[in-house]
């Protein structure tokens, strides 16, 4: 388990429907030496939510707002993808190799998988900010053409 690595662990919910989940995890662990690097942030904002991804080196998430929100702040983001749009979205970001289906998770391959992630999290970082970088290219040129479409709305 990561904290029994040496890692600190931080819980949230990004939707409410997982905050009993994050207490039965919490509840359920017994290492005292792992729990004490165990931190449940309860976040009622997005603002909590990107104050929180600010101080974190990575990330592991299954919600999609999750995943946007901590490629946004160019965390390195292991998602554990139950729907197509979080598989889409890590494709889209070149993120592949960061993605696992659900289906038949096995707990060894995500710790695996999240210490490769540690270790290359500089490499992914960079990545990410490339892939923001464009991705707010491509949005302002989207928004660019709808108003120069528009004759009453001129963009100041």
């Amino acid at each position: 388990d990561l904290a029994n690595a040496g890692h600190r662990v931080s819980l949230y919910a990004t939707d409410p429907a997982d905050i009993p989940c994050i207490g039965d995890l919490v509840s359920a662990i017994t290492d005292k030496q792992a729990a004490g690097r165990i931190e449940h942030a309860e976040l009622k904002s997005v603002a909590d939510v990107m104050n929180l991804m600010a101080r974190v080196d990575m990330v592991i998430a299954c919600r999609l707002h999750g995943v946007i929100l901590s490629c946004l702040m160019t965390r390195p983001t292991l998602a554990i993808s139950y729907d197509r749009k979080v598989t889409a979205r890590m494709n889209d970001l070149g993120m592949t190799d960061w993605c696992l289906p659900v289906d038949n998770l096995d707990c060894r391959r995500v710790i695996a998988l999240a210490e490769k992630l540690s270790n290359e999290r500089q490499t992914v970082s960079q990545s990410l900010a490339q892939s923001m970088h464009r991705y707010r290219g491509d949005l302002e040129a989207h928004w660019d053409r709808i108003i120069g479409s528009m004759p009453t709305i001129r963009r100041v």
